[in-house]
């Protein structure tokens, strides 16, 4: 945020107080939270790592929180504010989401780490697709749709050969299963076996159709 809490901060972005560049490194979300709930992920940022801890307003719902932190460069001019409240056992937010509850005239999605940062491939729901459907769902913007792709048994956001090495291991190895298991449905019939493997590979090989669900 790099200089004192000021009207926007405090009134819009719904931030009581924060730490500039603290070098957040890994977060996880908070349970029950319609966005980050069940998330747990590593930062892999394509530039410097300037995410601070804030600490939400009143109204608002702290919703990533610091596991892990490096840090970051020493920037001329850059104010590293101390809040008054650090240390006292208070959570290192990274993002928070203004209302907590309830109907509000506007809402906020505020992240103090970038968004690049988060893995573009991760294993469902540790990825950049996800958070974002997350958000944009909690917005109401776009239609809301199933967090997972038909076809994708192992959550990576990509259709390819490792979904059917991934669901030959689990079908006949004992592997572990698709997360959800109707991830692993490619043919849409509610059902997870061979035939959905024999689905991806006309699909990826042999110029079928792609899951139609």
């Amino acid at each position: 945020l790099d200089h004192n809490p000021d009207a926007f901060i405090i009134d819009y972005l719904h931030v009581a107080g924060h730490n500039d560049d603290e070098g957040v490194n890994s977060v996880s979300g908070v349970t029950d939270d319609t966005i980050s709930d069940g998330m747990s992920f590593g930062l892999n940022y394509p530039f410097y790592n300037f995410s601070d801890h804030i600490y939400p307003g009143a109204e608002a719902a702290g919703i990533f929180y610091e596991t892990s932190k490096g840090s970051a460069p020493p920037r001329p001019g850059v104010q590293i504010d101390e809040y008054a409240g650090k240390g006292a056992g208070l959570v290192n937010y990274c993002a928070l989401r203004y209302p907590a509850s309830g109907p509000s005239v506007y809402k906020v999605a505020f992240f103090t780490f970038a968004i690049e940062a988060v893995p573009e491939s991760g294993t469902f729901p540790n990825n950049r697709y996800t958070l974002m459907r997350r958000i944009m769902n909690w917005f109401g913007i776009g239609r809301t749709a199933p967090e997972f792709m038909h076809g994708d048994a192992n959550g990576d956001q990509i259709i390819d050969v490792g979904d059917i090495v991934f669901l030959v291991n689990f079908l006949y190895k004992g592997d572990a299963a698709p997360n959800p298991l109707l991830a692993g449905d490619a043919n849409c019939d509610g059902e997870v076996d061979i035939a959905d493997v024999v689905y991806l590979v006309n699909y990826l090989y042999r110029g079928g159709a792609p899951p139609p669900c």
